[in-house]
């Protein structure tokens, strides 16, 4: 005669089965999420193309808009924010420092930062693949004029600190502004691009 516990897991073998099944499926759809994520680490992720199409930047007054505080910066495309209990990792949309500039470009977002007292207002985009959020990025850039806005994404670009990253930055509500930005950079030869002023001087 069978043990009652022999019983128990004789019975219990079918539900297991059924909730093994059900967690492989929930995992496979999880990992088909993560995959349509932009992966903006990847380093087979394509190279920046050179844009040709500039328009102006709009203003970024629109619904979805957050107030949230820089609790630090990471690097030149990327900071921690909080918003009362929420913290978040926070990656701005479309654009990709290049390495040589990590340090400089860091500083220049965090001194950008710094003048608007660490408060931001972000346009959440979506998330990518290490589950941080990616966003466009704005401070106020006059005191008394709190409606006039810097675009941060532009801005570190058109310093020549970091590059328009084309491939993910269709979803970025100003990617205009940011291809903009960097005809303006590349124009002026300025950080990134001032190899190719080197190379036109040779």
């Amino acid at each position: 005669m069978r043990s009652l516990k022999a019983q128990h897991l004789i019975h219990a073998l079918p539900v297991m089965a059924i909730a093994a099944m059900i967690g492989s499926i929930i995992y496979q759809q999880w990992q088909q999420t993560l995959q349509a994520r932009p992966d903006y680490d990847s380093a087979d992720a394509a190279l920046p193309r050179y844009p040709v199409k500039v328009t102006a930047n709009r203003n970024p007054s629109s619904p979805q808009s957050e107030n949230w505080k820089v609790q630090q910066v990471l690097t030149g495309e990327s900071m921690i924010v909080s918003a009362g209990w929420k913290k978040e990792e926070l990656r701005l949309c479309g654009i990709d420092v290049p390495e040589s500039l990590a340090a400089e470009s860091r500083n220049y977002l965090k001194r950008l930062i710094d003048q608007a007292k660490g408060a931001v207002i972000v346009i959440p985009i979506g998330r990518d693949r290490s589950n941080r959020m990616i966003g466009e990025v704005f401070v106020s850039a006059n005191t008394r004029n709190p409606d006039e806005e810097k675009f941060l994404n532009g801005e570190m670009v058109m310093a020549g600190l970091a590059y328009h990253y084309s491939p993910y930055s269709s979803g970025c509500l100003n990617q205009e502004g940011i291809i903009q930005a960097e005809e303006i950079a590349r124009s002026e030869h300025r950080g990134v691009w001032v190899q190719s002023k080197d190379m036109l001087d040779k």
